[in-house]
């Protein structure tokens, strides 16, 4: 066997090692062995013996413990742990069903549809479960909206599922203190209070299902008005884009942005990418719209006060004021109006020629406050009359007193680009309200009325 020589040290201690690599399978080598390199070279070893740490001299120290001492708390260990065991712990028994469910089988995951419930745009998703416990939730491929995705926030939504502080029973206020009681006894205290001519009264977050018609049919079945159901959202897009609608087309409803429809999409002060009115969709959808297609790249213009995910990866982005969405957007729609590709029928011109002259003092001196130049919109609105396209107004965090107003003016410009019927769907396939618009502040001019007031959190899935 072949060893190479490492060194040579003093006392003709020599160390080998197997020549090759260490893998290889070798007999081990005879030799001497040693604690520290202070046994081989004394000159590195520490001069002062209260030095610790890896320099302190490993020779001459003793163990500090003895052999009765170690004996001692031996035993004392073993007693210990002896009494542990005695403990009296909970009988666990694996009983195979009697009368096995048909959707369970012991370690193997059953799946379900449901819809996440998190934010108010319903994303199909698919709960795995174990033995009846969710362990995973995903997004649902075969639905219209999620199309296999879901957001972190869904994901994460089971963990309020198994959280700890969750409650796990009703509770009864009782002064200052919360105590948990049984349902039958919830039922009680709440039919006590839901006696005749009681004034009830439901706050709920939004929802796209069929979650308020369940609230109105309870309201309508306990003597109330079905209108003592107030919706909210916190996301302002809800509320200005369904009000625009109505003013529009009276109808209350959101039109679906279907943005792999359009090749050239302009965003003014648009946050779809961020959040949105449905961020798992349009995101599925934009990743198409921008992707090559018939050997051309879609395109993304957007006009912003401030740098949001989707301004980061537009392919040309505008940095315009704050609060420059709706001044903006009427220069925009000015440049449509002027040019005579527009689409639109005489009368929706017409509309939009008194929109204009509404906002002529403010449009006169927009070019300088938004700092775009009017060639920037001439060119913009000529390429949106040649190709399939699709103009977002409005973010979902900047509502404020013209929001309605600039979703309104970006109806106008998708009706002069003749976005509707293709990028915008609104005849059909549109998106129910989660919201009325209005509602908490109806809410608030009649709280005061209220007998009863059910709030209802979000749920966790």
């Amino acid at each position: 066997m072949e060893f190479d020589e490492l060194s040579t040290l003093e006392n003709n201690k020599q160390v080998f090692a197997p020549s090759g690599p260490f893998e290889k399978n070798k007999a081990i080598v005879p030799g001497d062995f040693y604690a520290a390199a202070e046994e081989v070279i004394p000159e590195v070893a520490a001069e002062s013996s209260d030095v610790a740490g890896d320099m302190e001299d490993p020779t001459g120290k003793e163990f500090p413990l003895d052999r009765r001492d170690f004996m001692k708390l031996f035993s004392a260990g073993a007693v210990a742990s002896a009494a542990t065991g005695c403990i009296n712990r909970p009988v666990e028994k694996a009983i195979p069903y009697v009368n096995q469910p048909k959707d369970q089988v012991p370690g193997t995951p059953t799946y379900y549809a449901s819809t996440c419930n998190q934010c108010s745009a319903g994303c199909g998703m698919v709960v795995k479960t174990r033995e009846g416990r969710p362990t995973k939730l995903e997004g649902n491929p075969g639905h219209p909206v999620s199309q296999g995705a879901l957001c972190a926030l869904g994901q994460a939504s089971i963990q309020g599922l198994y959280h700890p502080e969750r409650k796990k029973a009703p509770e009864v206020k009782f002064g200052k203190k919360h105590v948990a009681v049984e349902w039958e006894e919830a039922y009680g205290h709440l039919a006590k209070k839901f006696g005749d001519g009681t004034k009830i009264g439901i706050l709920t977050c939004g929802s796209t299902g069929s979650r308020h018609k369940f609230f109105r049919d309870f309201l309508r079945t306990m003597g109330s008005p079905e209108r003592n159901l107030y919706t909210w959202e916190p996301n302002g897009l809800f509320h200005s884009i369904t009000e625009a609608h109505k003013l529009a087309f009276g109808v209350n409803a959101m039109p679906r942005f279907d943005l792999r429809n359009a090749d050239n999409i302009v965003g003014i002060g648009s946050d779809f990418l961020d959040v949105g009115v449905s961020p798992i969709y349009q995101a599925k959808s934009f990743s198409q719209a921008h992707a090559y297609r018939n050997g051309k790249m879609g395109k993304l213009t957007q006009f912003e006060a401030t740098l949001s995910l989707k301004g980061e990866g537009a392919d040309v982005r505008y940095p315009i004021p704050v609060d420059g969405e709706l001044l903006t957007s009427l220069l925009l729609l000015r440049a449509l109006h002027e040019n005579n590709a527009s689409k639109g029928t005489a009368e929706e011109k017409s509309r939009v020629k008194e929109i204009l002259d509404q906002y002529s003092e403010q449009i006169s001196n927009a070019t300088n406050e938004v700092g775009v130049k009017r060639e920037v919109f001439d060119k913009l609105a000529d390429s949106l009359l040649k190709e399939r396209s699709l103009v977002l107004a409005g973010g979902s965090t900047n509502f404020n007193e013209d929001s309605t107003s600039l979703q309104l003016v970006a109806i106008l410009i998708n009706i002069l680009i003749g976005a509707y019927g293709k990028a915008l769907v609104l005849d059909r396939g549109h998106m129910p309200t989660p919201i009325v618009p209005g509602d908490l502040r109806r809410f608030l001019n009649e709280a005061e009325d209220l007998d009863v007031l059910c709030h209802r959190y979000k749920p966790y899935f």
